[in-house]
């Protein structure tokens, strides 16, 4: 009798360690599915012109910016974290995010877009002021994730 009562917990045994697997198994799918598409990209118009002064974007106005962190390319910075525009010129910034929540903000150039993991995101900004602009993400600034914007 006391054989009998092993054989039916290791049976036990055996199955709940069958659930469990199956169970952990059909989630890391669904997840990894998810994770691997990423949402569309969305956009969002930033501009200091004038309503009546409409300006074309040219493929040599499109800049592209990766926000860089630990989880990706193991250090929190923008890639180019330096840029050179002229008064009056219309960029289009198509921004994306390695594997964390990042913000792309000027002050005083009232720029502040935010982007989760693994998106990418374009936006359109008219630089109508001369100057040098400090760029920083929000979250991780104390990092060092600062860059720099200089409008001639």
């Amino acid at each position: 009798m006391l054989p009998n009562i092993y054989s039916k917990a290791l049976i036990l045994g055996l199955l709940v360690i069958l659930v469990f697997s199956l169970a952990c198994g059909s989630d890391s799918s669904n997840e990894t599915k998810e994770a691997s598409t990423p949402p569309p990209p969305t956009t969002k118009a930033v501009e200091k012109s004038s309503p009546s002064k409409i300006e074309n974007t040219t493929p040599k106005d499109v800049v592209e910016v990766v926000n860089q962190d630990v989880g990706g390319s193991g250090a929190y910075t923008f890639k180019p974290n330096k840029f050179a525009f002229n008064k009056g010129q219309t960029v289009t910034f198509k921004m994306s995010a390695e594997t964390e929540y990042h913000t792309f903000t000027v002050d005083k150039l009232e720029i502040d877009e935010d982007i989760d993991a693994g998106e990418t995101k374009n936006f359109k900004v008219t630089f109508n002021e001369t100057g040098t602009f400090e760029l920083y993400c929000i979250v991780h600034k104390s990092s060092g994730m600062v860059g720099e914007i200089v409008v001639k």
